[in-house]
């Protein structure tokens, strides 16, 4: 590899850390996925916080979700924060982004059907805001009623937009009498126009492009899957195994034969997406091996967040629960292929950095700026000193956090440990439905106590146990509760300017 590498960044939504090849259980096969393990696997990864627009925009930031404002799916990201894009364009890479970005949410959700962003019109001014010099969306598969983007135009350009969107599929026997909400049904659309097959297609031809330039690229490939709802196409639902096994908890509620079916029934569906992805991650290597690219272009993997997917009672994500906060994570690098795997704590915000360091630029320069203050507060850490073998660790811990639908927690991951305090509600609620049903009565509590959990994730991998109070777990609680203040003081949220004035720097 001759001068600076290729950079890919594959990214898939709502990916559970378990659905990997190389997960502990590993749930689903992903062949072209596991080609990473080569390089390094990160086992202990987690998202800065387990929801999407959050997660995507401190991923572009390289800053927590509290620092620049984004700590719920309610208002758009500020151009006022660096980002690792930008970087990348001022240091001679082609940018390059086909997929899911998802970092504006300005509308309401009661806004009526297609009132959303039309990201397709405001394409050249994100573009200059952020840095790229090609940029493709696909709002994301529940996004589409709302938002207009290059996937929609996709559709209707084709005539199958109206039937996508105004899907409304029978719910079979099993599922109305399971009664849970998000039904298992095949796509309606013909294969080659299934979202993550063309943003695959986006992705490959800008590559293509790529390919021709004397510009070192970086490439973002953001896939809407395994996202729900549970669609995939009905060729890949036929073919992924449906097996029945009681071997994950569930929630407080009473679970019937007849709901356990159907979210076996669902949990098939969201293998068939992960493997419809792994086939698309599959098309990509094998055209960077066509065009001779592969051993000068890094790859990294990860996701947003994961899904819980009816672990403790809920369908989603926004706990600080290993399938719900936990992400798969890997990265290879062709200079680097020594198959290592790594058990220290680290964060999707790493990756922010990693991509920065492996383009020659200091991720704590690149990602802040010296005024309004605080703008200088990056926490992401880049992870190559581990993938070239310099170093076992760049974290003591990591951290992460949510704020939505009265629903507040700040969390903290060591070595083996997960610490989660919840922010207490201050008035009565009618919580939705999947919050009610893992916090149940702790949500009504109003005498201003946090409330905390402790899990061992070496002895309770399951985090059924909490430690949170025992005597003989003090001195752990105390030393995860001093190191996530220490957190939160040292990462305030960055101030911003406005004032539309034009002053000499």
């Amino acid at each position: 590899m001759k001068g600076k590498p290729n950079i890919l960044f594959l990214m898939t939504d709502e990916h559970r850390f378990d659905h990997v090849g190389w997960g502990s259980p590993a749930r689903v096969a992903t062949p072209n996925l596991d080609r990473l393990t080569e390089g390094t696997v990160f086992t202990n990864a987690i998202t800065p916080c387990p929801l999407c627009q959050p997660a995507r925009t401190a991923l572009l930031t390289g800053k927590y979700p509290h620092q620049i404002g984004t700590l719920s799916m309610s208002g758009d990201l500020s151009p006022q924060h660096p980002t690792y894009p930008k970087a990348l364009q001022d240091a001679g890479y082609r940018t390059m982004a086909a997929g899911k970005m998802h970092w504006f949410q300005g509308w309401h959700w009661n806004v009526p059907r297609f009132h959303g962003h039309d990201l397709v019109a405001l394409n050249e001014t994100i573009r200059q805001a952020f840095g790229w010099d090609e940029l493709w969306e696909a709002c994301g598969k529940s996004l589409l009623n709302y938002n207009h983007c290059h996937y929609a135009k996709h559709l209707k350009d084709h005539g199958l937009f109206e039937r996508l969107v105004n899907v409304k599929p029978t719910p079979t026997e099993q599922e109305e009498t399971a009664g849970l909400g998000w039904p298992v049904y095949p796509s309606p659309l013909p294969e080659e126009h299934y979202v993550d097959r063309v943003i695959a297609d986006q992705a490959l031809d800008q590559l293509e492009r790529a390919a021709q330039s004397e510009e070192p690229f970086f490439l973002f490939c953001s896939f809407c899957g395994p996202h729900f709802p549970f669609d995939p196409p009905a060729r890949y639902l036929e073919s992924e195994p449906y097996f029945e096994a009681d071997d994950w908890p569930v929630g407080p509620r009473a679970v019937t034969p007849e709901q356990k079916r159907h979210v076996w029934r669902l949990r098939q569906s969201y293998r068939a997406m992960v493997r419809l992805v792994d086939d698309q991650v599959g098309r990509i290597f094998r055209r960077l091996e066509e065009l001779k690219l592969m051993e000068d272009t890094v790859i990294l993997f990860s996701a947003d967040h994961g899904d819980l997917l009816y672990e403790r009672g809920p369908v989603g994500k926004c706990y600080p629960y290993r399938p719900s906060a936990e992400i798969p994570l890997a990265i290879r690098d062709p200079r680097h292929l020594d198959s290592r795997r790594n058990a220290t704590p680290v964060n999707l915000l790493d990756v922010t950095a990693t991509i920065l360091d492996l383009a020659g630029l200091d991720p704590q320069k690149a990602l802040s700026k010296p005024w309004p203050q605080h703008n200088d507060r990056v926490p992401a850490r880049s992870l190559l000193p581990i993938v070239r073998g310099e170093a076992a660790r760049v974290r003591e811990f990591t951290y992460g956090e949510h704020h939505e639908w009265e629903l507040g927690w700040r969390m903290l991951r060591s070595d083996r440990y997960t610490y989660a305090r919840y922010i207490p509600t201050l008035r009565p609620h009618d919580p939705p439905q999947f919050v009610e049903a893992v916090l149940g009565d702790r949500l009504a509590r109003t005498d201003y106590e946090p409330i905390e959990e402790l899990f061992d994730l070496e002895a309770d991998p399951g985090e059924m146990t909490n430690l949170a109070g025992r005597p003989e777990a003090a001195e752990i609680l105390q030393w995860h509760r001093n190191r996530l203040q220490v957190e939160l003081d040292t990462t305030p949220a960055a101030q911003t300017g406005w004032l539309p004035i034009i002053l000499e720097k």
